[in-house]
């Protein structure tokens, strides 16, 4: 439903979430392999998604001052034009998907799948599985 509302802006849900989490650390950018493990996403595939946002003007990566072998990466002014265009977006979703659910539940919800996430995690790692 997100997706098929943001088509005419050429973003996914996905380049989103990385746009997000760089907005919402200001402007001194954030390693590629920070956002990777932020985002509790892969190395290979962040490196998709912020080549395809640099594509586009979105975001730009810098070498990092402190450790030229990283990468930074900052959301541009474009990039941020986006953002409040999917928020406004987001919250009229939001709205209509969760008409008639209560405070409580939400919470409840999110405490449930946060926990399955955990334990499917520990399950990962007992099985010597590489989360990235």
């Amino acid at each position: 439903m997100f997706d098929a509302k943001v088509k005419p802006l050429g973003i996914t849900r996905s380049q989103w979430s990385v746009l997000a989490a760089l907005s919402r650390i200001g402007g001194e950018g954030m390693m590629q392999v920070e956002l990777a493990r932020y985002l509790d996403i892969g190395k290979v595939t962040i490196g998709g998604l912020i080549r395809r946002l640099e594509v586009a003007g979105l975001v730009q990566r810098d070498k990092d001052q402190s450790d030229a072998r990283a990468n930074r990466v900052f959301i541009t002014p474009k990039g941020y034009e986006i953002i409040e265009s999917m928020e406004a977006i987001g919250t009229e979703n939001n709205d209509r998907i969760l008409a008639g659910v209560s405070y409580q539940d939400l919470r409840i919800a999110e405490e449930v799948l946060a926990k399955v996430k955990e334990n499917i995690r520990v399950e990962l790692r007992a099985l010597g599985e590489d989360e990235d």
